[in-house]
């Protein structure tokens, strides 16, 4: 999609000495201890981090901004204790006469001050952009009028933007917008550490709340008329007609490119797919997340696994708490159908196979082509999700010689929350996988992808 920039922090000092000690289940360069406690890792103790209010603003930092501003806090407090040890060693060393000891241990301060600073120049930058999209969440709410006769009437669906470029820099940037469509019931609150992904590794993104979202208003019948139609086309036509309007927003605080990236997760990802199989829909690059309905699981069993197996591993920690399961507080301004009626009739869509393999031979973006799983995903059985890709793309490219190959992504570890636990790392990784050798198949571990900007920034990756 686009080449890395930058050029990652250097944690070596002048000999080389750089003790490795994990942060927060991370390992990287001039932490003071071993951090294991996931109570911890959700700091809502730390700096700015109680509640208070945005600087300048009445808005209070979201679970996922503080899950971020906290990690960088603790970073900073790990850094700054290995500073303070290797002082007290040196002042220890050179009073015992251990003159070697005593210049290695001043070695490994000077090193972790100079990591110390860089560290805290981007730190800040990532704090402050943080804020901006904290911000944005509230200020940057459109509700586009569809009126979809097929669905029942006139919609207003909200959309949300995230950009940290004025409209000045955006109409300068050749890089697509990205199209985010979240998962089950979701909008970009919900859906904020993968959206602000996104937006932290300087794209604009839009994202479309899902159909019967309260931050959206939909006329009575859409349920049932989507239950009748028992596919997905519904939705991902109502999707391409909010792009279309967003496109020719005369305001440019909304107006997103002619150019677009599909990016989704979950429900998402599956209707994102299914507007990707569609000719005349053009589109740059395809990133999709733990998509469902590529296989056909049944829907008691898909109830229990999203709900009960996948959904109580998700309150286990703080980390995950935060960011698939909490949510940024957001207006509602409609009534939507209970979970039990929308499951009632979402259930069966969402269990049974909508992309089929001649969808799959049909899609065909321009830059990229990627499909993100956790292996150990019950929703989606990751492999089981991956074999249908696998098996279509050697007709796929026959049928589209000039085809971008396909890149799936596997995730050992990985579970269907992991494009929000470690969005940053999934970002990273699809923004520079396609300047690589593509292969088919390419294995990931969790530990391998940045779950905070913290981590990103001290692996020295961009999307931070």
């Amino acid at each position: 999609m686009t080449e890395r920039v930058g050029e990652p922090i250097q944690s070596e000092t002048r000999q080389g000495i750089v003790p490795q000690i994990k942060l927060g289940r991370r390992r990287t360069p001039f932490s003071k201890s071993v951090l294991t406690r996931e109570t911890e890792i959700l700091s809502t103790r730390t700096r700015d981090a109680e509640g208070k209010p945005i600087k300048g603003t009445g808005l209070k930092r979201g679970p996922v901004t503080r899950f971020e501003r906290g990690e960088i806090v603790r970073a900073y407090r790990l850094i700054r204790g290995q500073i303070d040890d290797a002082t007290q060693a040196a002042a220890v060393n050179f009073a015992s006469g251990q003159d070697e000891a005593g210049f290695q241990a001043l070695e490994v301060k000077l090193g972790a001050k100079d990591f110390l600073a860089k560290f805290r120049r981007k730190a800040r930058k990532t704090e402050a952009d943080l804020d901006i999209l904290n911000r944005q969440l509230y200020d940057n709410e459109k509700r586009i009028s569809i009126d979809d006769p097929e669905l029942g009437g006139k919609h207003e669906v909200s959309v949300i933007i995230l950009d940290l470029k004025s409209p000045e820099e955006r109409a300068k940037d050749p890089r697509p917008t990205i199209v985010n469509l979240p998962g089950f019931l979701s909008n970009a609150h919900n859906d904020a550490a993968f959206s602000m992904a996104w937006a932290l590794a300087g794209y604009q993104v839009g994202t479309i709340a899902n159909l019967g979202n309260e931050m959206s208003v939909s006329p009575a019948d859409w349920l049932r008329l989507m239950g009748e139609d028992g596919t997905l086309r519904l939705h991902a036509n109502l999707n391409k007609q909010v792009i279309h309007k967003l496109q020719e927003d005369p305001n440019p605080k909304f107006r997103i490119g002619k150019k677009i990236s599909l990016v989704g997760t979950s429900r998402g990802a599956a209707v994102a797919l299914e507007m990707a199989s569609d000719p005349s829909f053009e589109t740059e690059d395809v990133v999709v997340a733990e998509p469902v309905t590529v296989i056909d699981k049944g829907t008691a069993k898909q109830i229990v696994d999203f709900m009960i197996r996948e959904g109580i591993g998700s309150m286990l920690t703080a980390e995950k708490r935060a960011k698939a399961v909490a949510s940024e507080t957001f207006p509602t301004v409609s009534k939507q159908p209970s979970l039990l009626e929308i499951g009632k009739v979402l259930g069966p869509i969402l269990s049974k196979r909508q992309i089929t393999d001649e969808k799959l031979t049909a899609i065909n973006p321009r830059r990229s082509y990627q499909i993100w799983l956790g292996a150990d995903s019950k929703v989606t059985g990751g492999e089981a999700t991956m074999r249908p890709f696998i098996r279509m793309e050697k007709e796929r490219r026959r049928l589209h010689p000039d085809a971008i190959p396909l890149e799936v992504h596997m995730v050992e570890g990985g579970h269907h929350d992991m494009p929000y636990s470690h969005s940053l790392g999934l970002v990273y990784e699809a923004l520079g996988n396609h300047s690589r050798t593509r292969k088919e198949v390419t294995r990931h571990t969790l530990d391998g992808l940045s779950n905070s900007a913290a981590q990103s920034i001290l692996r020295g990756e961009k999307a931070a």
